[in-house]
């Protein structure tokens, strides 16, 4: 049994989601952090499986984050805002969640193996 732990920031989307239950076949604990604002309903699919946890928050969210990252042997952020229409009509948070969020992991990261 595979005892890594994961964590998918915005998980729910359809990446996350096909990741998730890959991961979840393979034996990982998978978290998912996810601010559910397109009203996904994939977590659902995973809520019976004891390997797989939902957080519902923002990727921008230091204090959440950094209690999410704490415990993980691997990261993989995927919250976004994706497309070029929806960067150009939400441009400040096409910057802070595909940019400054992932910034703001790597930094906690090096700050929590220091």
């Amino acid at each position: 049994m595979n005892n890594k732990r994961v964590l998918i920031t915005g998980g729910a989307g359809y990446i996350g989601s096909v990741l998730t239950r890959k991961l979840l076949e393979e034996g990982y604990k998978v978290t998912c952090l996810d601010n559910l604002c397109h009203k996904q309903e994939s977590p659902v699919l995973f809520f019976h499986n004891p390997g797989y946890e939902l957080i519902i928050g923002d990727a921008r969210d230091e204090s959440l984050v950094k209690k999410a990252v704490k415990d993980k042997d691997l990261i993989i952020p995927l919250a976004a805002i994706v497309g070029m229409p929806a960067c150009k009509e939400r441009p400040l948070d096409a910057s802070t969640i595909n940019m400054d969020a992932v910034q703001m992991i790597n930094n906690l990261e090096v700050r929590i193996k220091n």
